[in-house]
């Protein structure tokens, strides 16, 4: 049976602040597919990740939704949300709006293609790319320049994020996906662009809140870890300007055995879910060939994707 919200619904009544029956409208529709998709193959009420295992925990992206990726040096945070950020906007043809707050765009979008086409960045910057590998390349590249893809790379004030990100709503490339790279963690309390940074984590979620948009903001794990004996992360280890994981209605974090014990074989990637308010907490292992979009491999001993 179809629930019907009899009351007038009403958006935002002021500073934020809206009717229960708005509020109902948004949720209701999720909530009546999964009960009609029970005992199905169900797709996630949220945007689709891409990734099956991470859908089934999370039921996908959903609107207003801050999702922190989380992880320590070399773990492959980034390149998991390349995994994300690709199979929305060249699969699902979606516009995603990716802000880079440390790399050129060039640079950015440079190493994002050559990591989806399974080749070696060191190799592409040496020019040592075999012609299959050239091929794959190319291939990938051309992919991605008919996605609604959009970098930007104009600043790491959070301020100048959230004025980009109003731009971009108030133009005909409205974004389904929101990325930013990434929050800081905080150093000296009392410097000017500390205090920037120590309102980033709030900036994000207002973006989030305010477009009614998920957004991905990748970020460090303290060093704490390295001092267990357990060096999974937990919840705590997330290091950001003002306590990121209170703001995060998910927190994903990536881990590789391998980073700690270079002995270790190619193993794949460990993804665990710390903090979820729509679905599991927990993990799931991830095959790395599977964060390519093509199946080439890595062959450069120097490349850190391998």
């Amino acid at each position: 049976m179809k629930v019907k919200i009899l009351r007038q619904e009403a958006g935002d009544c002021g500073g934020g602040t809206f009717s229960s029956a708005h509020v109902l409208n948004e949720i209701l529709p999720r909530l009546e597919q999964n009960r009609e998709t029970a005992g199905k193959t169900q797709t996630p009420t949220g945007l689709s990740s891409g990734i099956p295992e991470l859908d089934s925990m999370i039921d996908g992206f959903h609107p207003g939704e801050l999702v922190v990726v989380a992880a320590r040096p070399g773990m492959g945070a980034q390149e998991f949300v390349w995994k994300i950020a690709l199979h929305i906007a060249c699969d699902l043809k979606q516009p995603v709006a990716y802000f880079s707050t440390g790399q050129s765009r060039s640079f950015l979008l440079q190493n994002m293609v050559a990591h989806s086409a399974g080749v070696s960045r060191f190799g592409l910057r040496r020019n040592e790319l075999s012609d299959e590998e050239w091929r794959n390349f190319t291939v990938t590249a051309q992919e991605l320049s008919q996605s609604p893809l959009f970098i930007n790379d104009r600043s790491a004030d959070p301020r100048v994020i959230r004025k980009e990100a109003k731009s971009l709503f108030e133009s005909d490339t409205a974004p389904s996906l929101i990325v930013v790279d990434c929050i800081p963690e905080r150093d000296d309390a009392g410097s000017e662009i500390d205090q920037r940074l120590s309102r980033m984590s709030e900036d994000v979620l207002r973006m989030a809140r305010d477009n009614n948009v998920p957004v991905i903001a990748l970020a460090r794990i303290s060093r704490d870890v390295e001092e267990r004996e357990d060096k999974h992360p937990i919840l705590a280890d997330v290091a950001s300007a003002d306590g990121l994981h209170w703001y995060a209605d998910t927190v994903i974090s990536p881990y590789r055995i391998a980073v700690y014990d270079p002995e270790t074989d190619v193993e794949p990637q460990d993804v665990r879910v710390l903090k979820s308010f729509y679905g599991c907490i927990g993990g799931f292992e991830i095959d790395d060939l599977l964060l390519h979009r093509n199946q080439g491999k890595c062959k450069h001993p120097s490349d850190a994707t391998c």
